[in-house]
């Protein structure tokens, strides 16, 4: 639970300092609180993100923990996990996502910023979460270390 706090709270914190420091005129303009009340909408991706990651580093590191299978048979089903986890993690962020709208003077129009917006996050999310269930590996029989210790 602190996890899922502590990244819903920092992560639009971050996006807030961003935009009214660097952003458009308008949201430097603003006071810095109210542009983090607007921006914490965007906290569930990171607080999800963040428990779906802790929760995987935790069953490396807890022996109370099941260790995760590494093995071929389990591929399959390990990027099922991620599609799925990207997948509610965009469809829970649909609602800002489809708020968005494009600036009048702006690049891109508001049907392009929705898209690459939603690909965007589908795809750290996507991401993130291979890290999660490829990359964390503990020495165990099972799951040897990607890198082998330095000896001397």
């Amino acid at each position: 639970m602190l996890t899922f706090l502590v990244a819903f709270l920092t992560g639009p914190f971050g996006l807030a300092m961003a935009a009214h420091f660097f952003g458009p005129a308008k949201y430097q303009a603003m006071p810095l609180l109210e542009v983090y009340l607007n921006t914490l909408k965007w906290g569930i991706g990171p607080a999800l993100i963040g428990v779906y990651i802790s929760y995987y580093l935790d069953r490396q590191t807890c022996p109370d923990l099941p260790n995760i299978n590494h093995s071929y048979s389990t591929i399959g089903w390990r990027l099922l996990n991620c599609f799925g986890f990207a997948a509610i993690t965009l469809f829970l962020l649909l609602p800002p996502l489809l708020a968005l709208k494009a600036e009048p003077d702006a690049a891109w129009d508001t049907s392009k910023l929705r898209f690459v917006a939603t690909g965007t996050m589908f795809f750290i999310a996507f991401g993130l979460a291979l890290a999660a269930q490829f990359a964390l590996r503990k020495g165990t029989p099972e799951a040897s270390p990607m890198l082998a210790p330095h000896t001397s």
